[in-house]
């Protein structure tokens, strides 16, 4: 049959021919497929300068340097040039007093959140898409964001940012049916997570993005145990909040909430995440690796154990079995090198993918041998730790997602100078990803841990991270 050009998104990517039906196709019913439905094509002009972006005909997103105050430390951050920038957007989705909001977002946002700057544009494009479906309810959290960005210069309304943020929430209570809008729920769960991320002034305690991810982690199993089948786009969203709930899980030593075997399909084999790079293949043994910590935390038995031996000897000898299989399989991983990444992008994922592993090695090794238990285990942990430094350290601005692994090796740190060296890996990530969780993991380990260590108290992170609960989000 031949390829429809102006069918659907699915019968497009099948190359099959559509019937057009709108707004769904009875192609896609008749083979058994979830309709995506019809997306208008984005027309891209490149862009010299901030000034010139455009979001229709009738709307132009302009940044006047005289109306936006600089700060010292963000300013540079704030509207530098796009790769590219979305030159067509229906008239009517951006009114005129949310311009600048969502030139803010559309400036910075994608850029500071993504593993690389080569996945800016597929960013761009996937939000756009569900904006042009669904205006209302995915303006409010870009502009909500936007708010954000503007008002540490001085010139946004942080109230604004509250208000639509409690918009959005509201929108996803009363929405009739999340399943068969599965995109624009988990996209708005998306949404949501990153006001919690780069939000300044609410303080630590309160930050809800563990609520967010719950929330969201329901709606998927909802959706999975109806036998339905997610759209592309919306497992794109999924992998994002798949990729901040492994993080949680791993900080808090508790199981996932998004099961890989939700998300982990044949595209992430042959293409990088925009947050997982190319560690996607990494999160099955991430998953085992909570697994373990969970159990430990709670001093769990296996369901299997027949004997169900309760003495600590015997407890401590299968964890140590555990252990030691996971590490040989962690050590053994590899990532799955894609050649459709630019050149100038690989190193970044390589990095990337060496500083988790290694990370995730330390971490491990910790939950067998807590810190502070064995002089030598933390001479060991030590030296692990300076080995996962000495991957971020290289240029800390382009591995600005790894937040996670900081944490774990700084935690480590009891020398001056490597001390020294963990800080400034915290200040070069927050350097090119201002947010307030940069702040939050930096301030949890130099003022819980180091400060536990030096006093003479107990310093273990991973019990410190439940004295403060909601203090420390690697994300």
């Amino acid at each position: 049959m031949p390829r429809s050009r102006a069918g659907c998104i699915n019968c497009r990517r099948a190359k099959v021919k559509c019937h057009e039906e709108r707004p769904y196709c009875t192609t896609c019913a008749r083979r058994g497929h979830t309709c995506e439905g019809y997306t208008t094509k984005l027309r891209w002009r490149k862009t010299a300068s901030p000034e010139s972006i455009r979001c229709s005909s009738s709307t132009t997103f302009q940044a006047n340097s005289k109306e936006l105050p600089r700060s010292p430390k963000e300013s540079h951050l704030l509207f530098t040039p796009l790769h590219r920038s979305p030159d067509a957007i229906p008239d009517g989705i951006v009114p005129p007093e949310d311009v600048t909001a969502v030139q803010a977002w559309f400036s910075r946002h994608p850029r500071e959140m993504v593993v690389s700057s080569h996945f800016v544009d597929e960013m761009n494009a996937n939000v756009l898409t569900v904006l042009q479906l669904h205006p209302d309810a995915i303006r409010d959290t870009i502009v909500a964001i936007g708010q954000l960005y503007l008002d540490r210069l001085g010139c946004g309304s942080f109230i604004s940012a509250l208000s639509r943020r409690q918009r959005t929430l509201a929108r996803l209570r009363t929405m009739e049916d999340p399943l068969r809008n599965l995109e624009l729920a988990l996209c708005m769960f998306v949404q949501l997570a990153g006001l919690e991320i780069v939000d300044m002034k609410t303080s630590p305690g309160e930050v809800g993005l563990s609520g967010i991810l719950s929330c969201a982690a329901i709606l998927v199993d909802r959706f999975f145990l109806q036998d339905r089948h997610p759209s592309h786009i919306a497992k794109y969203f999924l992998r994002a909040l798949a990729r901040q709930d492994m993080i949680m899980s791993l900080t808090y030593q508790r199981r996932p909430w998004i099961r890989t075997s939700t998300w982990l399909d044949e595209e992430c084999l042959s293409s990088p995440d925009r947050f997982m790079g190319w560690t996607t293949t990494l999160m099955p043994l991430l998953e085992e690796l909570c697994e373990l910590a969970e159990d430990t935390r709670l001093e769990l038995l296996p369901e299997d154990d027949d004997e169900q031996e309760k003495d600590g000897v015997s407890t401590t000898f299968f964890r140590h079995e555990q252990a030691v299989n996971l590490q040989l399989r962690i050590e053994n991983w590899q990532p799955v090198v894609t050649d459709n990444i630019p050149a100038a992008s690989r190193p970044t994922l390589l990095a990337h993918a060496t500083a988790l592993q290694l990370a995730s090695l330390l971490y491990l090794f910790r939950i067998i041998y807590p810190a502070g238990s064995l002089l030598g285990c933390d001479q060991q942990a030590s030296e692990m730790g300076r080995t996962v430094l000495s991957t971020l350290g290289v240029v800390p601005e382009k591995l600005k997602t790894m937040l996670w692994p900081a944490l774990v090796a700084a935690c480590e740190m009891c020398q001056t100078e490597d001390r020294a060296v963990a800080l400034n890996v915290f200040d070069g990530i927050y350097t090119s990803r201002a947010t307030a969780t940069a702040l939050a993991v930096k301030a949890f380990c130099v003022e819980r841990v180091w400060q536990a260590r030096d006093t003479g108290q107990d310093w273990d992170w991973m019990k410190l991270i439940y004295r403060y609960p909601g203090e420390c989000t690697p994300i």
